[in-house]
Order: structure tokens, then sequence, then C-alpha cells
């Protein structure tokens, strides 16, 4: 099954069992080099944001600005110091700014409306490792910026918080090391149990305690931030191996685009002053034939599912469209890639009913 996610290999897990503190400070050497700025290695990217509005002394009072399609748990996040919300008003004090899949939003539109309302831009680059606008790097742009590392690497979790503000990094190294206790680092752990009991032989009531864990675990991930030394052992070894794996994703997108760039289905605009390293691809298409293609990819063992993308990629004015989410992870072969597409472009010319213009007839009602 080609998934959305590059899944651990069971004969991988081995490398979680000898894994070291050093291993944390690796991670964050190599990211420190990759970004040129400092950089906080948490065990969740949604852990930042709690540290930047800590940090910044926000209320309950207090709004962020968020996009409609937030994560429950990025919600409760915010909730800790402050009220997410989809508008402006004088009460909002900050942006989550959200790079969609890894599409840059169009940061001059963004950030000139974000400076007028003067607010704390904090970029969600969680699926964003690569990506560039106007030759300027992803997550470079606002006051902080999060990213994740499983939307990127094989990690199971992770991530860190990026930024150059010293009251932010102040409160966040000291958030760290009061959390850094033993007990902590035991509940860091048990997030990690699911996927090892996913990819092993076992009862499913084991599976199924294993995932009741990962909820209470994942549910107060803000009380113990510090990243688990296992998880950042699969990180990538050196600088050169992170850039690879990039670079893999590039060359997926590469082929997609071979077969649907300047159509319908993947509009020149997608792409607009922006060099991307993609999350999941984006297919857009109606309502009608999202159903049927979803249906075809599962036959060929290639996950998929219907999702929402923002064609204008501005939170300020956003134009959601249907669409249908591609994987093109770094696990996935050029033989493959070019089988996902193969299998669009014929379940596409054979679907019951017609394609309708760019983004799909659905979205003229949004």
């Amino acid at each position: 099954m080609i998934t959305h996610y590059q899944s651990l290999p069971p004969h991988e897990l081995y490398k979680l069992l000898w894994a070291s503190r050093r291993d944390i400070t690796r991670v964050e050497s190599i990211l420190r080099e990759y970004f040129g700025k400092p950089v906080v290695v948490l065990n969740a990217a949604r852990t930042g944001l709690y540290l930047t509005l800590a940090a910044k002394g926000f209320k309950r009072t207090d709004e962020v600005l968020v996009p409609p399609y937030m994560s429950k748990c990025v919600l409760n996040t915010i909730t800790e110091c402050a009220v997410p919300t989809l508008h402006v008003s004088p009460a909002t004090k900050a942006i989550l700014l959200v790079h969609q899949f890894g599409y840059p939003q169009n940061m001059d539109k963004v950030m000139a409306l974000a400076r007028t309302h003067n607010l704390l831009v904090i970029e969600d680059s969680a699926a964003s490792f690569g990506s560039t606008y106007r030759g300027q790097r992803v997550g470079s742009f606002g006051d902080a910026a999060i990213f994740t590392f499983p939307k990127a690497f094989q990690t199971i979790l992770g991530g860190c918080l990026v930024t150059k503000d010293k009251e932010i990094l102040d409160f966040a190294h000291a958030y760290l090391r009061k959390q850094d206790t033993f007990v902590w680092r035991c509940v860091s752990t048990l997030a990690l149990l699911p996927p090892v009991f996913d990819t092993s032989t076992v009862w499913p009531w084991v599976r199924r305690i294993a995932n009741h864990l990962l909820t209470v675990s994942y549910s107060q991930f803000i009380y113990f931030p510090n990243p688990n030394e296992r998880v950042c052992h699969l990180f990538p070894k050196t600088l050169d191996e992170f850039l690879c794996q990039i670079e893999i994703r590039k060359r997926n997108l590469a082929i997609f685009k071979s077969y649907f760039a300047g159509t319908p289905a993947y509009p020149k605009s997608m792409e607009d002053n922006s060099d991307i390293v993609p999350f999941f691809i984006p297919y857009f298409t109606d309502y009608d034939q999202l159903a049927y293609l979803i249906r075809a990819l599962a036959e060929q063992g290639i996950e998929s599912a219907l999702y929402h993308f923002d064609v204008h990629r501005n939170m300020f004015a956003p134009r959601y469209a249907p669409s249908l989410i591609v994987p093109c992870h770094q696990g996935i072969s050029k033989a493959q890639m070019h089988r996902i597409c193969a299998t669009l472009v014929r379940t596409s010319s054979t679907a019951p009913f017609p394609r309708s213009s760019a983004y799909g007839r659905a979205t003229t009602l949004l």
C-alpha cells in the first residue's frame, strides 16, 4: 500500500533501541545549518506554537487568526493561551499562517496584511521543509515558524521551532529544562508504541491499548515538550541525506507535473513565485469524480482522500477547491509515481462524469 506517510519498515524498528541524547544534538546541528538561525527541537510542531504564544504573554482574551481547516490538536493548543478565530478583530494579536501541503502562502499579500493589522506572524510550516517563495525559504518570513518531522521524514513524531526572537528562545529553553524529568520522558515514549505494534504481529487488544495510550499522551504534549531521543535517532544522519530526501519529493512532483501541469487538474498558478517541496500534491476535479478516483486508486493499493485546497494561497482571501491528495513522499519510487499518475489519467478518462473548468465545477459555489 502506498500511503500518505512514509511508513517505517519493521526491520528498521531496531534503531529505536539504542538512541541517545546525542541524537537530539545532532538534529539541532543539522537544522541550524539548514535554516541559518536558532532552532529548538521539540516533541511536536504544535508545542512550538504553544511556546511562542506563552513567551509573548498571550491571554485568553487574545485571538489568533487561523484557517478553517486546522486540526483539533492545534486548536486545543491555541486555547491554552488564546482563542482561535477566523476573522480579524481588535482582539486579534497573531496569525497562524499555514503553508498548506508545502505550498507557500502568497507571502507578498499575506505579510502586508499581517503587518497592517500589527499581528505576530507564526508560520505553520509543518509540511513545508524545503519550499521557497520568491527564492526565500518558507519559515523565514514571520516572527517564528514551526515544522513537523514525520510529514517529511520517517521519524514517527518530532518537530521544531525556528526563530531569532530572543524572548521566545529564552522562554522555550527554560520551559524545556523545567519539564525534562524522568516521568515525562517515560510518558513521551508511550507515543512510540502504536507504530511499533502496528508493524508487529501482536494481538488486536494490544494495539488498542497502545492507541489509547497514544491518545492520552498526545493530548498532553505541551507538558512534556522535550524531543524523544529515539525519534531523533530516525532523523536523517547528515545534512546531505536531509537534502537528498527533499530532492526526491521534488522529483516526484516533477513526474506528476509531466502528466498534469497546466491542466485543470494542476493549473500553472499552483506554483506562482514558488519552488515546492510537497507533503501531498493536490489533484483538482469535480466532487462527482472524486469518489470514483479515490476508489480506483485504492484498488491499485494507493491511499488518497478528499481535501479542500486554498487555490488563492491567501488566508485573508481564500478560495477553497475540492481536490484529491496524491502521496509523493521519498519512499515512492519513480515507477510507483508514474503508476499513480497513469491510474489518474486512465480513470479520469473513463469516469462517468465529464471534467469541468479548472478547480472543478463545485468551486463556483465557494
